[in-house]
């Protein structure tokens, strides 16, 4: 969907929320657009624009959960836990609201101004420390299969991924921590699985793997840091996403000849273990550091892990399969077990035998990106276009040779976005697109409902 569609959506839900009871039911949209296309008002549409309109409305749907209705108030809590609002955007957002308040209610002048969290402080009495309700129930309604539904949103292919991380997400929300490691070349959505993992839930630490370092030692990022600018309780129930984990276990040697990376290691397992440790809340940078419990925290380690793939392939061939290659290709996209972590990847056997799932992102084949590129939902054309306001529009022989790049280039979708946005670049240079007056229109990328490709199911569904 691309902002003018989102906008007209948020422009009627505030709207209705405005005038009626948040208990009014709302009919699903996909069944009011069911009946219109029965109805024949869409056939002087192009296929490609049908695509978009049903892709839209289909996002959309999704707040119903697959019911035919439900509540006005429900409808906007979902929509807006979706939406992703930095603090600048929700101060405008805010800031419209209270002036439309203070417009109907008037301001007191005696009125005072007390900044208190309350429903940070009910959930701390009533709860003993755990989630706000609110937080979790729209997680606890869902299945591993719903879940990896909306996690396959903005990805290609991944199946066993996003299966993974789905589960890990249905296991999180209950309390069950998991420690899970997902592993694959550059560029083949790890990246936007994690991003997909914070839009389910809010309280996601990053940290960078290739740049930790030890308490005392120099570096910026410490795992002391992780929590920094969450409260105590969204902290103790994190998902610490680790990227470029591979980096932390690869050994570094000082000037003194210590390993860093082991003492790494050691204190990453304490976080593991369930434990207490100590970290800074909050904004303020003096904070003294605070006790917090690990027990229900959960991580995803993320890298290419590279060595460890090379010493895993290297350790087929010599086993005498160099002239299968067959068994070699197999042995290659296996997943790796725990002896492969520790020998090839570095990892502490204490370490590896606490990860409870392996999973791993696959490179994409040319038919995987030729596809991407004529999907009318998550091609990077689709998405260039919007961003620079315009319109891109490929011919098949050009999705060819683009997907063709991409496979041998084996850098993944962001060489694609490289290839799109030179191109975009000439067509400014040149004068024949004017993002200024131009409007982005991702239909004009698939000429028939066959180039379009609509998303397919999972699997497992």
């Amino acid at each position: 969907m691309n902002f003018r569609m989102a906008q007209d959506f948020f422009v009627e839900l505030v709207g209705a929320l405005a005038c009626a009871d948040g208990g009014t039911p709302e009919t699903n949209p996909a069944i009011t657009f069911n009946e219109h296309a029965k109805a024949g008002e869409f056939d002087e549409l192009s296929d490609a624009e049908y695509n978009a309109c049903l892709h839209a409305v289909n996002e959309i749907a999704v707040l119903w959960q697959k019911r035919p209705t439900t509540t006005l108030s429900e409808v906007a809590r979902r929509a807006l836990s979706d939406c992703s609002l930095t603090e600048a955007e929700l101060s405008v957002v805010a800031e419209v609201l209270g002036r439309a308040w203070v417009r109907k209610h008037g301001n007191p002048l005696e009125d005072h101004y007390f900044k208190t969290p309350v429903r940070y402080l009910d959930r701390e009495r009533s709860r003993g420390g755990a989630l706000d309700s609110a937080e979790v129930t729209g997680l606890l309604q869902l299945s591993p299969r719903q879940i990896a539904k909306e996690l396959s949103r903005d990805v290609w292919g991944q199946e066993d991924a996003i299966r993974d991380l789905a589960l890990m997400l249905w296991h999180h929300v209950r309390g069950d921590r998991r420690v899970t490691l997902l592993m694959g070349p550059t560029g083949s959505g790890k990246t936007l699985l994690a991003n997909g993992v914070a839009r389910f839930w809010p309280h996601v630490a990053w940290v960078d793997g290739s740049q930790v370092t030890t308490e005392g030692w120099k570096g910026d990022v410490k795992f002391s840091n992780m929590f920094r600018g969450m409260d105590k309780v969204d902290a103790e129930h994190a998902i610490v996403v680790i990227d470029e984990a591979d980096k932390m276990f690869e050994p570094k040697t000082t000037s003194s000849g210590e390993n860093s990376s082991a003492w790494v290691q050691t204190e990453l397992l304490k976080l593991m273990d369930g434990g207490h440790t100590k970290s800074i809340l909050g904004s303020d940078p003096k904070a003294v550091p605070e006790s917090l419990s690990m027990e229900s925290v959960s991580f995803l380690l993320m890298g290419t892990f590279e060595h460890m793939l090379e010493g895993m392939s290297h350790e087929t061939r010599l086993a005498g399969f160099s002239a299968d290659n067959s068994a070699i290709d197999a042995a290659e996209t296996r997943l790796p077990s725990i002896e492969d972590l520790v020998r090839y990847g570095g990892v502490r056997r204490e370490i590896a035998g606490r990860i409870n799932i392996v999973s791993r992102v696959s490179k994409l084949t040319v038919d995987d990106y030729a596809r991407l590129l004529r999907d009318p939902a998550r091609s990077p054309a689709v998405r260039i276009a919007r961003q620079y306001g315009t319109s891109v529009t490929l011919t098949d022989q050009e999705c060819q040779e683009l997907a063709e790049f991409a496979a041998s280039a084996g850098l993944g979708v962001r060489s694609l976005e490289s290839k799109l946005e030179q191109r975009l670049d000439e067509d400014l240079w040149e004068g024949r697109i004017d993002p200024d007056n131009d409007i982005p229109d991702p239909t004009d990328q698939p000429s028939s409902t066959e180039e379009a490709g609509t998303t397919e199911e999972l699997p497992w569904d």
